[in-house]
């Protein structure tokens, strides 16, 4: 009641204190991203798939994806503000960098900035038996002890 007393006065007579609404939202965020990441490359096979989702906050026309393997030279892979496309040839070792652009057209040459990138791994899948993913490890077999007759 007092601080209420001390504000008007402060204030002035009549006064009302300003408040301060802020009602700006938070600027939506691009995004790509990869799943499964690392991919497993199943038993008998080479590669492994994974799947990229993408949306893109820009003010550009429209959004493109490329890749690079190992720190090759960047390939176009899809074009869209929002997307899902499917990689099947991830190999094992290799890296790949999966970046998601601005674009004023699906053309490499309107390429504009960087919105948002990830990194795409593959694994082989273990092989069955001794060190397989199911914790069963085998176990030595126990020596019997050799019982002797005294005399």
């Amino acid at each position: 009641m007092i601080a209420a007393l001390l504000a008007a006065l402060a204030l002035g007579a009549g006064a009302q204190p300003a408040v301060t609404v802020s009602t700006a939202a938070a600027a939506p965020k691009s995004r790509l991203e990869a799943a499964p990441n690392p991919c497993t490359v199943p038993a008998g096979k080479q590669f492994c798939r994974a799947r990229l989702d993408w949306t893109a906050a820009t003010s550009s026309a429209t959004a493109h994806v490329t890749f690079s393997a190992n720190r090759g030279p960047e390939r176009p892979l899809a074009c869209g503000l929002r997307g899902r496309q499917e990689v099947g040839w991830i190999v094992p070792g290799n890296r790949y960098v999966f970046t998601l652009y601005g674009a004023g057209a699906c053309d490499e040459a309107f390429r504009g900035e960087a919105l948002a990138a990830v990194t795409v791994t593959g694994r082989r899948e273990p092989a069955a038996g001794y060190g397989s993913s199911s914790g069963a490890s085998p176990e030595p077999k126990k020596r019997r002890k050799s019982r002797q007759k005294s005399p």
